[in-house]
């Protein structure tokens, strides 16, 4: 957050993790998309380094959700409250221009799970919970960490703190499905990239053999005659 304070001159690397929403996927194909920096946003934000990585050519064509994942380093993001990696926003976009509104994607609903506090003096929480932007362990504060816009300020409202080890996750219901461009945004509260973010993208690949639904009648007629059938060899 503010960039005079000793956290910026560290790094704590946080793994994106996205799996592929087929209903009928089985096996898992893990990419490492790469994350650049867009700009350091001081107009929409007090100083929000905005990453993006570019999905396409990577053989993803529907995400059900992406994770993100503090590396638990000990060493990145300022203590306390403001542990470990501190998202000011999570979204897809389909150009990858965080400023342009009508092509972004927002997840249905978000997964958190807290990691730990580390020592050191810093501000208290804004929220219920013992990281800035949650309301407790498991849940981020959605009204104050506003997670589909880049709009945070330091110590404040609009982000979420993920602590050491802790990690979030953006579900998107129905899975998003794409052919063309498609790219992860993300931001780094603070104006220098304090905590650098790695990404791995889980890929659901290969389709198992699950019935369609307009099969399930026909399934059951035939179970049903092959019942008939065991029961005609009895009686005989």
């Amino acid at each position: 957050m503010n960039s005079k304070l000793t956290f910026l001159s560290a790094h704590a690397v946080a793994g994106i993790i996205g799996m592929l929403g087929f209903a009928t996927s089985a096996q898992a194909l893990v990419i490492t998309p790469t994350f650049t920096t867009v700009i350091t946003d001081t107009t929409n934000a007090q100083g929000t380094t905005v990453l993006r990585a570019d999905l396409a050519g990577l053989g993803i064509d529907q995400i059900s959700y992406i994770t993100v994942n503090d590396s638990n380093s000990g060493t990145g993001g300022s203590a306390g409250a403001y542990s470990g990696f501190d998202i000011d926003a999570l979204f897809l976009d389909l150009d990858g221009d965080y400023l342009t509104l009508g092509d972004q994607i927002y997840a249905s609903s978000f997964d958190y799970s807290a990691g730990t506090l580390r020592f050191g003096s810093a501000p208290s929480s804004n929220t219920a919970g013992a990281l800035n932007g949650s309301i407790d362990a498991s849940t981020v504060d959605e009204a104050f960490a506003t997670l589909d816009t880049i709009d945070a300020t330091w110590f404040g409202a609009g982000s979420v703190s993920l602590g050491d080890g802790g990690s979030l996750t953006a579900n998107f219901d129905p899975a998003v499905g794409f052919t063309g461009s498609l790219f992860i945004i993300t931001g780094e509260v603070g104006t220098g990239l304090g905590e650098s973010i790695t990404g791995l993208i889980e890929i659901g690949d290969t389709p198992i053999s699950v019935p369609e639904p307009s099969m399930l009648p026909l399934m059951g007629v035939v179970l049903a005659g092959l019942g008939f059938v065991r029961r005609r060899k009895k009686q005989a």
